[in-house]
């Protein structure tokens, strides 16, 4: 069975829906993990919010190096959890900061980018629409975890609903290396 990491969008303290589709599609391809990235003391309320997902465990890195350095901090602290959880697939929402993430965390981890999926299957193998819908196409990342970018298309949250969710505190330093 596969690990799938999913990484927790949220704002203003409230879990984004995203994170819901996100987990639904990763628990498709086996054991998802779901990634919130916090300011300190903020993750526990977070993590609250996904107990009726299929999201089976919660990695939560809190730290106010964040807000202060931005994209770089946020890549440290993914790369850091990615490197200890080694998982197969990453699924990241498709925001602008989203995507820029997964073109450095790719980078980062000699892997490759699927953008704009609507579909993941259990294989790993992530369907996009392309030529303006005329076409799907099935894709999947052939080295190491693969950063997948969810689309547009809306995926209702489903599937069994967690409820024991492991949350555990990952402290990582921020090494600058963006």
């Amino acid at each position: 069975m596969a690990k799938v990491l999913i990484l927790v969008d949220h704002a203003s303290g409230k879990v984004a829906k995203t994170a819901g589709e996100l987990a639904t599609f990763a628990k498709r391809a086996g054991d998802c993990v779901g990634l919130i990235l916090a300011p300190e003391g903020q993750s526990q309320a977070l993590s609250e919010q996904l107990a009726n997902t299929v999201i089976g465990q919660v990695i939560a890195v809190e730290s106010n190096d964040f807000a202060k350095h931005g994209q770089a901090c946020l890549l440290d602290a993914i790369t850091q959890v990615v490197e200890k959880v080694k998982p197969d697939a990453i699924l990241i929402p498709s925001t602008s900061a989203g995507k820029e993430i997964a073109g450095r965390l790719a980078i980062r981890l000699n892997s490759g980018v699927i953008t704009d999926a609507i579909d993941f299957a259990s294989d790993l193998s992530a369907t996009q629409s392309v030529f303006g819908g005329s076409f799907t196409v099935s894709s999947k990342v052939s080295a190491s975890a693969s950063a997948v970018l969810r689309g547009t298309v809306s995926v209702n949250p489903g599937g069994e609903q967690g409820g024991g969710t492991k949350v555990g505190l990952f402290p990582v330093p921020f090494l600058g290396t963006a």
